[in-house]
């Protein structure tokens, strides 16, 4: 028998469908959310749960570069508890959109209240984050979610074709609560900055 099974459509989620894993209780099944993001002509599967306003932020383990101390270091969502997060989500600073899009936000950090961690978090090695944001003189945290594909899961933001994750950006209070969740479809465009920082003030 096959171990996965499609169900209907549910009311209210529109052309949305999801893939379970069979037997896994409901709260912690993997969705499959089909054509949601999409790049051109290509209608791209992405994995996980959509977080909505008021779930609590999954935490994270993820990577990043310290150029001081030459050094691979282990970043947890818990390690800025108080703070408010704004965690800016990206297919590759690599690619063109994600380059323009992260160094705008590195522009905007003036914008944010001083208690407010701005993050990049993308599939990138961690050597390849740190190459780059020295090279666009950008000072905010990047943070590599390589090694495994949990937080992409988490977020739902993996994209099963390209093992990479899709453009998004999530504002978390001081408490560890999404309060802003902005999931971009076209993987050619740009995020709703405005939104994601009126967010943040509505915090201060």
């Amino acid at each position: 028998m096959d171990p996965t099974l499609d169900v209907p459509e549910r009311p209210g989620l529109g052309p949305e469908r999801e893939r379970y894993t069979h037997g896994m209780p409901v709260d912690s099944q993997v969705q499959e959310r089909r054509g949601e993001a999409f790049e051109l002509d290509a209608r791209l599967t992405v994995i996980g749960r959509k977080l909505r306003p008021g779930d609590a932020a999954p935490p994270f383990t993820l990577e990043c570069f310290d150029t001081n101390l030459c050094a691979i270091k282990i970043v947890r969502l818990a390690d800025s508890d108080g703070q408010v997060r704004l965690l800016n989500v990206v297919n590759s600073l690599d690619t063109p959109v994600c380059d323009v899009e992260t160094q705008k936000w590195e522009e905007r950090r003036a914008q944010l209240p001083a208690d407010v961690q701005l993050m990049t978090i993308s599939m990138d090695l961690p050597f390849a984050q740190a190459r780059w944001c020295e090279a666009a003189d950008v000072e905010h945290q990047a943070l590599s979610a390589h090694n495994n594909e949990e937080f992409g899961r988490d977020y739902g933001v993996l994209i099963k074709e390209w093992r990479l994750l899709q453009r998004a950006v999530f504002v978390v209070d001081r408490a560890g609560r999404v309060v802003y969740a902005d999931y971009v479809p076209d993987q050619t465009a740009e995020p709703d900055y405005a939104g994601a920082l009126a967010a943040v003030r509505d915090l201060s």
